[in-house]
């Protein structure tokens, strides 16, 4: 059922003017170092390297450039600062290890957690650490470090949502998150962490999906236009506020949605159940999936619904208020008793698709005030759904499916297809590729 949608460029920033760069001196020294081989020489060895070797050397005459090196005290440059970094490497090294060699957990947690960025980059790339490591932890433990190294504190929300999964051997969620976010694939560790949770075809499944590729994709939103039905006799006028992201793979299509969902704030109690969570993915699994492919010629592609539950991604497709009890739910509220056939209507809603209930008879009915398209009075009565006029009916005209009346009749039409096939011709089609149509499988 819908719910009543209610319907600003970044200011240009100047770019100063780049720093006038010296002319190098000519003569002098065997080699003089030019603009990039300065930038490569402070990137080798370091700006604290530079300075100290400047310091220790004679001041130059005011028209002659510092960086004016010979060969020799170029090379000599350089490893200075490679000894400096692997003093640094070492000293970060020494801080973590140590507690872990004394036996303090702990203290070790806490020295791996206090590290900043240029600390943990150290240690990244430093396989003394990583032997020790390695010689302590394994598996899920052995992860959490890496993730610690890599993330620090403070993981993005999409891979603290990954480890729980993973964690709990959750197949199908592990499955839909590297799915839904392509950068959980280059998470350190990734592989490891499933090899030692999961086992047989699970495993084996999870990294073919991390070691595939990407396929092109493409998000969409604000895709469902204006539509209207019958409300205690009064045509009301709502607006689509359909969001996705599609996926085109070598041999099937996924419509990926993100759907955030979050406690009502006057709720008493907790209403995102896991019961509740994995009800509404079997309903929307069992009317979505299974029911479409596009079609080009002899090529086809079917297309693969993937509703994925998170709850803190602030850039989720959708957010979805969720209350106790089962009452009326529209696209953005649900109740935590809502049927699978519930969840799987108001999905509908989330890729674009109106209600099919209280609909007017004709086109002509629904007045030019509102401001409705032909196209979205089409998708928005009976004369335009199915080419065939009823007569004026205050009460309206209700079709027997999903997005309908889905007590007695759960089918999908080609027709709900329509949004996922007109984003896929205008973004996803190859060169050479003639527009594409959809089909019931």
């Amino acid at each position: 059922m819908s719910d009543r949608q209610h319907l600003t460029p970044p200011a240009t920033v100047p770019t100063p003017p780049a720093p006038a760069t010296p002319a190098p001196r000519s003569g002098g020294a065997a080699s003089g170092v030019d603009a990039a081989r300065v930038l490569m020489l402070q990137r080798t060895a370091g700006n604290a390297a530079v300075g100290r070797l400047l310091a220790r050397a004679p001041q130059p005459p005011a028209t002659v450039d510092p960086f004016d090196l010979s060969d020799e005290e170029f090379d000599q440059l350089v490893e200075a600062g490679q000894q400096e970094r692997a003093r640094q490497v070492a000293e970060v090294r020494t801080r973590v290890l140590t507690p872990l060699e004394r036996g303090d957990a702990l203290g070790f947690l806490s020295a791996l957690r206090a590290l900043d960025a240029a600390e943990r980059s150290r240690l990244q790339s430093d396989d003394g650490f990583w032997t020790e490591i390695r010689r302590r932890f394994r598996g899920m433990a052995l992860w959490s470090v890496q993730l610690t190294v890599q993330y620090g504190s403070r993981k993005p929300d999409e891979v603290n949502a990954l480890s729980a999964a993973i964690h709990s051997r959750d197949w199908h969620r592990t499955r839909n998150l590297v799915m839904a976010y392509p950068t959980l694939k280059s998470v350190n560790g990734v592989r490891q962490a499933v090899a030692s949770q999961f086992e047989g075809s699970q495993a084996e499944d999870l990294q073919r999906v991390i070691q595939e590729h990407g396929g092109t994709r493409t998000e969409a939103a604000g895709i469902g236009g204006k539509r209207v039905h019958y409300e205690d006799g009064v045509l009301e006028k709502y607006s689509g506020a359909g969001a996705f992201e599609l996926v085109r793979m070598n041999t099937h299509v996924r419509v990926i949605v993100r759907i955030k969902l979050y406690n009502d704030p006057d709720n008493e109690r907790n209403a995102i159940s896991d019961a509740a969570i994995q009800r509404w993915e079997e309903g929307i699994n069992r009317y979505w999936n299974g029911k479409f492919r596009l079609r080009n010629g002899a090529q086809s592609l079917d297309v693969y619904f993937l509703p994925v539950f998170v709850f803190y991604d602030d850039n989720a497709h959708h957010d979805v208020r969720v209350l106790p009890g089962d009452e009326r739910s529209a696209r953005t509220r649900w109740y935590e008793d809502d049927s699978a056939d519930t969840a799987a209507h108001e999905f509908g809603h989330m890729i674009g698709n109106p209600d099919e209930y209280n609909l007017p008879g004709t086109m002509a009915e629904i007045p030019a005030a509102l401001g409705l398209t032909d196209a979205e009075k089409r998708r928005s009565s009976w004369e335009g759904m199915f080419g065939r006029a009823k007569p004026v009916d205050e009460e309206g005209y209700t079709v027997k499916g999903l997005m309908g009346d889905h007590d007695k009749d759960r089918s999908v039409g080609v027709r709900h297809a329509d949004w996922i096939l007109q984003v896929f011709n205008d973004r996803l089609r190859r060169p050479g590729e003639g527009p594409w149509t959809a089909e019931k499988r």
